[in-house]
């Protein structure tokens, strides 16, 4: 026998979240960025394309990502201010976002863990633009180069090819007494701790 709470259950249980492929936030008073995550067919045809066209993006490792945007708006924070200053310590804002986001001193580090190489299934593509809507030319252009060798994730989906185990390893995440590696309370644990290394990072 149905109830009239089966049919709230029923209409609570179709009335899902739509998922979400994109996401812009403030960083500044004249500048966003803009979150995407790319499933890739021919990651060594991107990789290609990405190193001749120098778009104003950091291509990120999705295993290396952990899903918290308060990383990347605090990385990116840190890069505009170093442009300001004239201060930055590699040649271009997403390489000095990339830098930022590393917890080690070392460029080097940063592009072998952190950047985008063409073995990659995945990337995770943070957009830097001065207004609020990121369509200038190169994003329409690099939308077009998706459409031939991958597909665009909802952002949901990194949580399920993000590597908690590297992303421990690299930051020197020490395991949190009781909390068992990998358990849920764990994670949320890892994940306070990256931004907090990301914040403090000199």
């Amino acid at each position: 026998m149905r109830t009239e709470f089966d049919s709230v259950s029923d209409s609570s249980a179709q009335e899902q979240e739509p998922p979400i492929f994109q996401k812009t936030s403030p960083v500044e008073p004249t500048w966003w960025i803009t979150e995407n995550l790319y499933e890739l067919s021919q990651p060594k045809a991107v990789y290609d394309a990405v190193v001749k066209a120098h778009y104003p993006a950091v291509f990120l490792n999705s295993a290396m990502v952990t899903g918290n945007s308060l990383d990347l708006q605090i990385a990116v924070k840190k890069a505009i201010s170093k442009l300001a200053r004239n201060s930055m310590i590699t040649k271009s804002l997403p390489m000095e976002v990339l830098y930022a986001i590393s917890p080690r001193t070392g460029i080097s580090d940063a592009l072998k863990v952190l950047g985008f190489n063409a073995k990659l299934s995945a990337v995770f593509v943070v957009w830097l633009h001065s207004s609020q809507e990121p369509g200038d030319s190169q994003r329409t252009a690099f939308e077009k180069l998706m459409q031939q060798n991958g597909n665009r994730l909802p952002l949901s989906r990194i949580k399920d090819l993000r590597n908690l185990s590297a992303i421990s390893d690299f930051y020197e995440f020490s395991t949190v007494p009781e909390r068992p590696p990998l358990s849920p309370e764990w994670t949320t644990v890892l994940t306070s701790y990256v931004t907090s290394k990301i914040a403090t990072k000199e």
